[in-house]
């Protein structure tokens, strides 16, 4: 199996699964308003569907210019201190882009929903064939 197991829990590998909801969220913040990267990582928690793995600003970044290449966003120089910064909006590429991921989150919000009703009548019928008091291998302490 891959990834790491820690305290019962596998740790998350990142790759392909976090930065699609990184690219997908990217999009979304921007349908809502135009964005500069800082404001976009501000933003971000309120909307990023994995709460242990929020991405930090580097990641961010690179998902604006992987977007910016893939034609999904534009983005342009708006005066402020500093040198001012690179605001980004969304490009009707990107529109489709986004449209894309919510087709694809929702069929995968449907699987979910079968997996955890099927886990939920897993667990009651290993419930009802455990015997009083015997403990799985799982669960002994050595």
């Amino acid at each position: 199996m891959r990834g790491a197991f820690h305290a019962g829990h596998r740790r998350a590998s990142g790759g392909r699964g976090v930065n699609r909801y990184i690219e997908a969220c990217v999009l979304l913040l921007l349908a809502e308003r135009p964005g500069h990267g800082y404001g976009l990582a501000e933003r971000l928690a309120e909307v990023f569907p994995l709460p242990d793995l929020t991405p930090d600003l580097s990641n961010i970044y690179r998902a604006i210019a992987e977007l910016e290449d893939q034609g999904a966003i534009r983005s342009m120089w708006a005066a402020g201190s500093g040198g001012g910064r690179k605001t980004c909006e969304l490009t009707d590429d990107g529109w489709r882009l986004l449209r894309f991921w919510e087709e694809r989150f929702r069929a995968e919000q449907e699987g979910l929903a079968r997996f955890f009703e099927r886990f939920a009548l897993a667990e009651r019928n290993h419930e009802q064939q455990r015997p009083e008091g015997r403990l799985d291998a799982c669960s002994r302490t050595p």
